[in-house]
């Protein structure tokens, strides 16, 4: 990794060589149809990063049709070659839309979880590519893995087919309850994600609710989600907002802030939640909250209607990178699980998780396992304490 660029070189300078312990493909992977075709390598220590070895940021959003991307490898650089590029080949295609890549490939191949992308003048991904990175050319943001290509060859002008990152699920409340109305009036609903209300201006949620966003409908006292005419909701349309600098693909500082159009006037349904004062403590086997609207089961199709809740016991940073290591869970997370397999799921992201006892924002919903909702994984949050400074700062 790093600055590698000459394939059968193995010692330029600045190249990084680390051994991977074990892979994982995505569990629902289908061979006949290539649908959810990603998987991820576990390396056997921590990667340290440099000016030339750094992490991807994935782009947040779905992906429209005709946005320029850059896709790169080592792959085969024509349909006659015995042999892949000695160096790092790389070529700008353009995503088009799925109906249009379906008529080459069918519907049964090109799903929601695929984007599609072709060359102006034939540029493509080829054999050897597969895996391989399609980046936003102006953002250099991830937006595909290398799935698929045209049996036909990679000269005659068809799509490749990339499994679309933005796809995976991130976080929603599974085995929980439905709350009463009013019972947690920081609640925020950011279409599709949440937030927390922390003062009359600033709602705080997930780095990747905002980032790279135009806008964002904020939904204040909001209960059942479908009903925005609610007594006691207010409604706004958020152009500024911010996500941690230092947010990247790893979910390492997955915080972000959402300043509203005008002051708040609070009420019964709109309260700021309690921020910690103390940035040591580490609530190990505390009991928290954490809510949203998320799915409450993995693979469904409608979240609730109805804002839901459940509780969850924070665990040790130590026990939380058995399953998820140590490159995710850093000193800014704070992991929680169910007793009885309750969890987050997709769609509760920058969701509070509340200290039982205190009612303090400890956790903002960052990360689910890819196993889904319901096998008894932690979830992953943002620990609030070690934001408190950035927090201040940017929230003036």
């Amino acid at each position: 990794m790093g600055s590698a660029h000459k394939r059968s070189l193995t010692h330029e300078p600045h190249r990084a060589v680390y051994k991977t312990t074990h892979g994982k493909a995505h569990p629902d992977y289908n061979q006949r149809n290539l649908n959810n075709d990603v998987g991820l390598l576990y390396f056997e220590e921590e990667v340290k990063y440099t000016a030339y070895v750094q992490p991807a940021t994935v782009y947040a959003h779905h992906v429209s049709e005709d946005r320029t991307v850059v896709v790169s490898g080592w792959g085969l650089m024509n349909d006659h070659s015995a042999q892949p590029a000695e160096t790092l080949q790389f070529a700008p295609l353009v995503t088009m839309k799925n109906k249009d890549c379906a008529a080459v490939y069918s519907n049964d191949v090109v799903k929601e979880t695929v984007v599609c992308a072709k060359g102006v003048t034939n540029e493509s991904a080829c054999n050897g590519d597969s895996g391989g990175p399609l980046v936003l050319e102006d953002t250099h943001e991830l937006v595909g893995v290398v799935s698929f290509g045209h049996a036909a060859g990679c000269e005659k002008g068809f799509p490749n087919g990339y499994s679309r990152v933005n796809t995976t699920p991130i976080t929603r409340i599974v085995n929980g309850e439905e709350a009463k109305p009013g019972q947690f009036p920081h609640q925020v609903l950011l279409r599709p994600d949440t937030g927390n209300v922390i003062s009359d201006r600033f709602v705080l949620t997930a780095a990747h609710c905002v980032k790279n966003m135009q806008s964002i409908e904020v939904h204040l006292g909001a209960h059942d989600r479908t009903n925005p005419n609610e007594e006691g909701r207010l409604v706004f349309n958020s152009t500024e907002f911010k996500a941690h600098e230092k947010f990247n693909l790893l979910a390492n500082n997955d915080v972000g802030l959402v300043k509203l159009p005008e002051a708040v006037k609070f009420s019964d349904k709109i309260k700021p939640v309690k921020l910690p004062k103390n940035n040591n403590d580490k609530y190990e086997n505390e009991m928290a909250v954490v809510s949203g609207w998320g799915l409450e089961h993995t693979g469904g199709s409608q979240a609730p209607h109805e804002l839901r809740f459940t509780e969850l016991r924070v665990i040790s940073n130590a026990e939380c990178k058995k399953v998820y290591n140590g490159l995710i869970v850093k000193d800014s997370t704070i992991c929680a699980k169910g007793e009885e397999k309750e969890s987050a799921c997709n769609g509760d992201s920058g969701g509070p998780l509340v200290h039982k006892e205190t009612g303090e924002l400890i956790g903002v919903v960052s990360f689910v396992g890819v196993e889904g909702c319901e096998v008894g994984l932690p979830v992953g949050f943002a620990r609030v304490t070690k934001f408190l400074d950035w927090i201040q700062k940017n929230s003036v």
